[in-house]
């Protein structure tokens, strides 16, 4: 039997309702299911992009170091000397810039190194640096990977969103220096050559427009197509600022006409003795630049000329080696035949007296 509830208006107290005496039906019990509860679908973890953290490789001795510059999320790097095999991994926390090493080696002056770096996020390779050095050479040079690469993109006018046409787009590889250049068609569509994959600055250029400078954050691989860039229009009507033509000085008619018009002129005087100091200074500076590239060059020669002959040598004393081999090896041969011989003739002679 349902039991009335007393409602109560807004702003006053509710009046309770006398109830006549009823009787109560006592409620079965009533067995609850419990609910299953769905397990909770763990969300997938994003696949790290490819960017740039490797930058500088450098000889150290006994070693190579890397300089790693991590912008994002703690990194793992790989370091590797002469064997990929012979690998160590260092963590690289978030935001820092450190310098890894790969372990140490024993190597000659001039001997030619093969190492490598790989970065890894959450297990993904996201950049990789591989080269060959000399050892004893500070600086190192990255070995240009294959160039598989290719970009393209469109460029418009940023007032009225219209197409460049001829707008130059130069593309400069971050790692490895090279530029590639392209030009855009009538509907303002670039698209390059084959590049390397790398992270590139990116410089339009058009006649009647501002320069417009961008950098790619991303490594470029395969074929990509960026996002359309707009360049702005020089502002019409602005007038140029007008030089004022020097009064010319009238010209010597001779060398010795010359020099006393330059004694008589001390600023021009100063000015062509501070010029001919500077250049005096200029080809000084020049010159020893060019002995130490000389003197370097020749220590180079003569390095690589050692390592061949120490090669040489080595391939001359192994021949050597498997000549005296050989030699022994038949001496060993034709000691078993007259061994074997004796045998037989031992052999025919007991049979003999038999």
């Amino acid at each position: 039997m349902a039991v009335p509830v007393a409602l109560a208006e807004p702003g006053k107290d509710a009046t309770p309702t006398p109830v006549a005496n009823a009787t109560v039906t006592p409620t079965p019990d009533v067995t609850i299911t419990p609910t299953p509860t769905s397990a909770a679908t763990p969300t997938p973890t994003p696949t790290p992009a490819p960017r740039k953290v490797l930058s500088s490789a450098k000889w150290e001795n006994d070693h190579v170091s890397m300089l790693v510059t991590n912008s994002g999320g703690p990194i793992m790097v790989e370091a590797y000397i002469d064997d990929p095999s012979n690998a160590v991994t260092t963590t690289v926390k978030q935001g820092a810039t450190v310098r890894v090493n790969t372990n140490s080696i024993t190597a000659e002056q001039g001997q030619i190194i093969v190492f490598g770096f790989k970065a890894y996020e959450n297990g993904t390779q996201i950049d990789k640096f591989e080269g060959t050095l000399v050892a004893g050479q500070t600086q190192v040079s990255p070995t240009p990977p294959p160039e598989t690469a290719s970009l393209s993109g469109t460029i418009t006018d940023a007032s009225t969103g219209a197409p460049v046409e001829g707008a130059e787009v130069v593309l400069k590889s971050q790692s490895y220096g090279k530029q590639y250049e392209a030009m855009t068609d009538s509907s303002g569509t670039f698209i390059t050559g084959s590049i390397y994959p790398d992270t590139y600055d990116i410089i339009i250029t058009k006649a009647g427009y501002k320069q417009e400078i961008r950098h790619t954050m991303n490594r470029i691989e395969g074929m990509q197509q960026m996002d359309a860039i707009s360049i702005q229009k020089v502002p019409s009507g602005v007038t140029p600022t007008v030089v004022p033509t020097p009064t010319p000085t009238p010209t010597p008619t001779s060398p010795l006409d010359a020099w006393i018009a330059l004694l008589y002129t001390p600023t021009a005087c100063m000015a062509t003795i501070t010029g001919s100091i500077g250049l005096i200074v200029s080809l000084t500076v020049i010159y020893e630049w060019y002995m130490r590239q000389k003197e370097r060059r020749a220590r180079e020669a003569q390095l690589h000329q050692e390592q061949h002959q120490r090669m040489q040598q080595q391939l001359k004393e192994q021949q050597e080696r498997e000549a005296q081999r050989e030699r022994l090896q038949d001496q060993q041969e034709r000691q078993q035949d007259q061994h074997e011989r004796l045998q037989d003739l031992a052999s025919d002679e007991s049979a003999k007296n038999d």
